[in-house]
C-alpha cells in the first residue's frame, strides 16, 4: 500500500493545515439532522477534497454501499442521463438505515443539462441524504447550483504542514530524511500532501541527499511526459490520425527511459479500467502496453503507442 494510501487521514482531528475548513465542518456536522446536505469543496487537485469527503463518510457512520462515488470527468459520469439514476436511487433507504452519501468529482465537467437537473434534487434532498461535489474549478459552475451548497475551499499547504506530515510518515517508516531533501519534496509538491507523500516514497530509502534530489528532478520531469501521453491515449474523441500527429510529438522529447514508461502508463491505464462506464477502447490500449519495452526500447514504445491509437475503432 502505498504512503499516500496508508497515511491519509481518517478524522477530522488528523487533517493538517486548513483550520477554518476544518472547524467549520466540525460545527457543521456536529448539527445532526440539522446538517446542510450539500457540500462543496473547491482548491487544485491534490490538495485533499475527496479526502474530506472521504473523512465525512466516516464521522456520519456511512457504509462503503452507502458511499457512491461518481467522477464527472469520466464520459459516461457527467450527462443528465446519471442524475436521472440518481434521483432515482437515492430515495431508496441505505443499506444500514443511516445516510447515503453521493460524491461526484470534477462537477464542474457536469454537463449543462445535468447541472440544471441537479437543482430541484439538491434544493431539496431526501432526508437520509448527503451530497458531496469537489471541482478544481468553481466559476465553471452555476451561481444557482453554488448557492444550494455549502461551498468550501480547500487550500493547498504551507510548507509547515507539509513538513510535518513528510516528518511524521518517515518516522513511522523508521526512516532517517534529511531536512534538504524533505524541502526539496515540498518545493515540487505545489501543496499537495499527496504529491508530497508520492515522492518521498520515491527517495524514502536512499541514503545519498544528492541521489535523492536528483531521483525527485528526473522524476518530477517523467511524470509530466507520462501524464501527457496517457491523457492522450485516453482521448477518443479526436481522429486516429490526429491522436498519432499529437503523439508522434510527444514521443520525439520523450527522455525517460522506455521500461519506466511502459509500467507507468500500465498502471495507469489499469486504473482507468477499473472506474465505471469504463470505454470499450480502453482493454485495446491496455493490451498493448503488457509485455516489456527492454530489448525493443524506444521502438517497442512507438509501436506500443502507433498500436493503442489505430486499433481501437
Amino acid at each position: 500500500m502505498s504512503l499516500h494510501t496508508n497515511y491519509r487521514p481518517q478524522t477530522l482531528d488528523e487533517i493538517q493545515g486548513n483550520e477554518p475548513l476544518v472547524e467549520s465542518l466540525k460545527t457543521q456536522l456536529a448539527k445532526g439532522n440539522k446538517m446542510p446536505q450539500c457540500f462543496l469543496f473547491t482548491g487544485p487537485s491534490g490538495c485533499g477534497k475527496t479526502t474530506i469527503a472521504r473523512i465525512i463518510k466516516n464521522e456520519l457512520n456511512v457504509s462503503n454501499m452507502d458511499f457512491i462515488h461518481h467522477n464527472a470527468s469520466a464520459k459516461g459520469e457527467r450527462g443528465i442521463d446519471v442524475v436521472h439514476q440518481v434521483a432515482q436511487t437515492c430515495r431508496l433507504a441505505s443499506s444500514s438505515g443511516g445516510r447515503k452519501i453521493y460524491m461526484f468529482e470534477e462537477a464542474h465537467q457536469l454537463t449543462g443539462a445535468a447541472g440544471e437537473s441537479f437543482l430541484d434534487l439538491i434544493e431539496e434532498p431526501p432526508k437520509h441524504v448527503v451530497f458531496i461535489f469537489c471541482t478544481t474549478n468553481p466559476e465553471k459552475l452555476k451561481t444557482t447550483f453554488k448557492r444550494r451548497c455549502l461551498v468550501l475551499e480547500v487550500k493547498p499547504l504551507i510548507s509547515k504542514h507539509l513538513i510535518r506530515i513528510l516528518k511524521d510518515v518517515a518516522e513511522k517508516e523508521k526512516k532517517e530524511v534529511s531536512v534538504k531533501v524533505l524541502k526539496e519534496i515540498i518545493n515540487l509538491s505545489n501543496g499537495s500532501p499527496g504529491e508530497a507523500l508520492s515522492k518521498l516514497e520515491l527517495v524514502i530509502d536512499i541514503n545519498d541527499d544528492e541521489t535523492a534530489i536528483q531521483t525527485l528532478s528526473d522524476a518530477s520531469h517523467s511524470e509530466t511526459e507520462i501524464k501527457s501521453i496517457c491523457q492522450l491515449l485516453c482521448n477518443f474523441k479526436e481522429k486516429n490520425s490526429t491522436r498519432w500527429s499529437q503523439m508522434q510529438k510527444l514521443l520525439k522529447n520523450v527522455s525517460s527511459e522506455p521500461e519506466s514508461i511502459r509500467y507507468a502508463i500500465a498502471g495507469y491505464i489499469g486504473a482507468v479500467m477499473l472506474s465505471d462506464n469504463m470505454n470499450p477502447n480502453i482493454p485495446i490500449v491496455a493490451a498493448c502496453f503488457c509485455d516489456s519495452f527492454i530489448y525493443g526500447g524506444k521502438l517497442s514504445l512507438y509501436l506500443s503507442c502507433y498500436h493503442a491509437i489505430h486499433d481501437c475503432e
